[in-house]
């Protein structure tokens, strides 16, 4: 390990017209700051972790655990953890449970900073994971999936898009990670998304989304998001909307001259397939101005987000904040 030098971190910069959006990351911050947690971030290489590392390590939001394959990275504050992938019996017995592997085979993996980070987070040794600066969503999800695995009560995982535009707070599902999703899928992801806004204090108002509204258009899709409508209604006590079009949930006025209902708009936006979510909140991030934040992992053991490669220090830092507080 190499000497740390005097540490360099951020300044958390909100955007101008979020002011919704940087209450609601104090006061996450301000429950991670009461409740003290570890989180583990196995992409040590790249500088934005690292500074993400080192803010969020200075304001005491959580106890960050780099991992590193050969040298610390310089500039690292003293709360940060650092650690090197150092398989042990433990560890191994694990990966070996959850993958056909022999001792060898488990031990030889777990020197991947990636899957060892899973490990970790799966022994309970840290509260959860951060990962996906330099590594695809595929690869972050397919190892937490089979490495962290499912809550008991979970068929499905998911994930949520937290949308912040200007006053407004959104959760856009799924648009990560299941392609083309069953009614009965569905449903389970406006369920975890329902359970995800109650997290936060949001009362969910959900709205299961198809380019028909009401039998406007014929088709499998619009009667598989009808389908999932009513095991929805059924199944949870909140406000549903469904199948309808996005104008329809988003806009009263809209919503009143075609289906005859009144109002607030829906805060849940439940997309019929991967296509659909992940262009629309493309198009609300690029076109519309919202602040896209997630994905939000939903119904594993432990807490688990990607990030994308693109990523700016500043989202990875919310990243690691919501990740603390869900845990």
């Amino acid at each position: 390990m190499t000497q740390r030098s005097p540490f360099i971190y951020i300044n958390i910069d909100w955007r101008d017209n979020d002011v919704r959006e940087q209450q609601f990351f104090e006061d996450v911050y301000a429950s991670c700051q009461a409740n003290p947690s570890e989180i583990v971030l196995p992409e040590s290489h790249d500088d934005r972790v690292v500074d993400a590392a080192n803010t969020v390590a200075s304001r005491g939001i959580t106890t960050p655990r780099l991992i590193v394959e050969d040298s610390a990275p310089e500039n690292v504050h003293d709360d940060v953890v650092v650690d090197q992938a150092s398989p042990d019996d433990a560890l191994i017995d694990l990966l070996q449970s959850r993958r056909d592997l022999s001792r060898d085979e488990a031990r030889e993996r777990l020197y991947d900073p990636v899957t060892y980070a899973m490990g970790l987070v799966a022994d309970n040794r840290v509260d959860g994971c951060v990962c996906g600066a330099n590594h695809p969503t595929k690869e972050t999800y397919s190892t937490a999936l089979s490495i962290v695995g499912s809550r008991d009560d979970v068929d499905l995982v998911s994930t949520t898009f937290l949308m912040f535009w200007h006053d407004t707070l959104l959760f856009f599902a799924d648009c990560a990670l299941n392609i083309d999703p069953s009614a009965a899928d569905l449903a389970r992801i406006a369920e975890e998304t329902v359970r995800t806004a109650h997290n936060h204090d949001v009362s969910p108002r959900v709205a299961m989304l198809s380019y028909s509204t009401r039998r406007s258009g014929g088709g499998a899709s619009p009667h598989k998001v009808r389908k999932a409508t009513k095991t929805v209604e059924a199944e949870t006590n909140c406000n549903v909307l469904g199948e309808v079009q996005f104008d329809t949930a988003f806009a009263p006025s809209v919503r009143e001259q075609k289906i005859g209902e009144t109002g607030r708009r829906a805060n849940i936006y439940v997309f019929p397939s991967l296509d659909a979510g992940n262009i629309g909140y493309k198009i609300a991030q690029q076109l519309g101005g919202a602040s896209a934040i997630g994905p939000i992992t939903q119904g594993l053991r432990r807490p688990v987000n990607d990030l994308s490669r693109g990523c700016t220090t500043q989202e990875i830092i919310e990243t690691i904040g919501l990740t603390a507080y869900g845990s």
